[in-house]
């Protein structure tokens, strides 16, 4: 018999003209696989569904800022997130690795 890995099956190219968010392009090329059907013949798959709508988003998000204006001041970088990560996850896990160095691998068990 043949192995799937020596005869892969071919893709079909599928293009949806849908709408994307920022940076995105408004005709998108889907690769789906094909599968075989009966007797042999390449089909297109029917185990998945396409939307056709737009992005939900961003027109929510414009909605939300049209409505609310004031939402924009909360929204931006956070300073306070690198000393966060810094003194609440990597300072402690190097503390760890340095404090656990010499313990027996069944003592990481407990």
């Amino acid at each position: 018999g043949q192995s799937s890995l020596a005869s892969p099956i071919p893709l079909r190219r599928f293009t949806l003209c849908r709408r994307m968010g920022k940076g995105g392009s408004s005709t998108a090329a889907v690769e789906a696989p094909a599968v075989r059907g009966a007797k042999g013949k390449l089909v297109a798959r029917t185990d998945f569904f396409w939307d056709d709508n737009d992005e939900p988003h961003a027109a929510r998000r414009k909605a939300i800022m049209k409505a609310h204006p004031e939402v924009s001041k909360l929204t931006g970088p956070e300073w306070r997130s690198k000393y966060i990560c810094l003194f609440a996850l990597v300072l402690p896990q190097i503390w760890l690795s340095v404090v656990t160095a010499d313990l027996p691998w069944l003592a990481y068990l407990a």
